[in-house]
């Protein structure tokens, strides 16, 4: 057999053997494949290697990693290892293993990207030093929607004091956070600059994304069906908005079915020590509207601790096609409102708060006073469709005979001044919403919209997104 070759032209002779058949066995090369537990992050950004390879050519002896960073390889015996990238890029890590001495590499097409971990803008018109990565004031940008482009999961943009001003909507698809320089929602205003139709502010749909401490403003929806969200959309992959003012948002319907949400709509995620205020929504006259005019909540979607005082709706074009069920400040169709007091609103003919889909959704702890309606049977009322199953330990101002210990007050103020801004439980004896609320695992480690402890030394806490002690607050807060 000397000389010959199998049908694939390889020596039929190796090692001084012959195999059976018209095909001489021949080793394989090593196999394998490389994987990485993140692909994109903000510095330093530590991500964890494996591999996973064989071969007929013997055993893997050690595994050589190549970061493609320029530092230097590392050598391991196991199949696994961890990296920090400390440098803005993009990176096509390598891997050989090790076999015999010899060294065989293991194909990998992925790369890792890197960006900033901070981004500030500032605001100005121009910025004559900004430059990628604009991580220092002196580089800054002026652009809300360059600093979101330039940002990588993990990043932190900071907006200065002032207004920033966009003629687009903040779209957050990322795990990103973007705050305010000061923390105090009264320095910093993103306001939306209105064009045409949907003009949304923010629109957000990542779970790790949160948006904070920041004045949400200018947001405009006038569209002809189920539009939701003027000021604020958290779409169904979630993210977190907190300590966020909404004002100045309004929404005009302008068909049937039109939109909702003038302040904000929640198809998931979170909007948690939020005030709404001065919003506004306006039904058409053939409208026959979704319901949550200044708040609409639907699916998983949370809202917790918000106070929701001063907006408007109005229905007066509605006529003959008014439904009480949907001319309402507050609609929750799924999903959670909770420990929230819904204060001072201008509902026109309608409801303070509506729901619908039966047990599909909870209101607890929520307190609702001083709402201003046409209808006498709507005044600080919850819609009585399909509602029972839904209130638990709630309480207004005017007689209500609910289910799950909900418990309505009539004929007495709940709170202390509504006309000064003042939403604390007024302390009084017989005020069902001092330390009627009810104590759950989230509560107890919460604190209200003034940063006093939810739940008292006593182990008791208060309906609505307040404790009836503290000193007294405007619409304005700061968690």
């Amino acid at each position: 057999m000397a000389g010959a070759a199998d049908l694939d032209g390889h020596p039929r002779t190796k090692d001084g053997s012959v195999d059976i058949g018209a095909y001489q066995y021949q080793a394989k090369a090593v196999n394998g494949s490389l994987t990485f537990s993140g692909s994109s992050g903000a510095i330093p950004y530590a991500v964890a290697f494996s591999a996973s390879a064989s071969s007929d050519l013997g055993a893997i002896t050690a595994y050589v990693w190549d970061f493609g960073d320029g530092s230097a390889p590392v050598t391991t015996t196991v199949p696994e290892t961890t990296h920090t990238y400390t440098a803005i890029g993009t990176y096509s890590p390598a891997l050989s293993v090790i076999i015999g001495g010899t060294s065989y590499p293991i194909e990998s097409v992925a790369t890792i990207e890197t960006g900033p971990d901070f981004i500030y803008v500032v605001n100005a018109v121009n910025n004559p030093g900004a430059a990628y990565p604009y991580r220092t004031w002196e580089t800054a940008t002026t652009n809300l929607a360059t600093a979101i482009s330039a940002a990588v999961d993990g990043t932190v943009i900071t907006l200065s004091r002032g207004v920033h001003t966009n003629h687009f909507t903040a779209t957050v698809d990322k795990g990103i956070t973007i705050r305010s320089e000061t923390g105090n929602p009264a320095d910093t205003t993103v306001l939306r600059i209105w064009t045409k139709d949907t003009c949304r502010t923010f629109d957000v749909n990542h779970a790790d994304a949160i948006v904070r401490d920041i004045t949400i403003s200018g947001g405009r929806i006038d569209a002809n069906s189920s539009t939701y969200g003027a000021g604020l959309i958290i779409r169904g992959y979630g993210g977190t908005v907190t300590n966020c003012v909404f004002t100045g948002n309004r929404i005009t319907g302008v068909g049937q079915n039109a939109s909702a949400g003038a302040a904000a709509a929640l198809l998931g995620g979170l909007v948690t020590h939020c005030v709404m205020t001065n919003n506004s929504a306006k039904l058409a006259s053939n409208d026959n509207g979704s319901g949550g005019a200044i708040l609409r909540v639907f699916a998983s979607a949370r809202a917790a601790f918000c106070l929701i005082a001063n907006n408007r709706v109005d229905d007066s074009a509605l006529g003959s096609n008014y439904d009480d069920n949907f001319s309402c400040a507050v609609r929750l169709s799924e999903g959670t409102v909770e420990s929230c007091t819904i204060a001072s609103n201008d509902v026109s003919r309608g409801w303070a708060l509506a729901t619908t889909n039966k047990d599909k959704g909870v209101i607890r702890n929520c307190l609702v006073a001083g709402n201003r309606s046409s209808s006498a049977t709507a005044l600080d009322r919850v819609f009585q469709g399909n509602v029972y199953g839904h209130l638990d330990h709630c309480c207004g101002d005017v007689a209500y005979a609910g289910a799950n210990e909900a418990k309505w007050r009539s004929g007495e103020s709940l709170v202390r001044d509504i006309d000064a801004g003042d939403f604390r439980p007024v302390l009084r004896a017989g005020n069902p919403a001092i330390g009627n609320a009810l104590v759950t695992d989230a509560l107890r480690s919460a604190r209200d919209l003034f940063g006093q402890p939810m739940v008292g030394p006593n182990g008791k806490a208060d309906i609505g997104a307040f404790r009836h002690r503290g000193d007294p607050v405007t619409l304005i807060l700061v968690q």
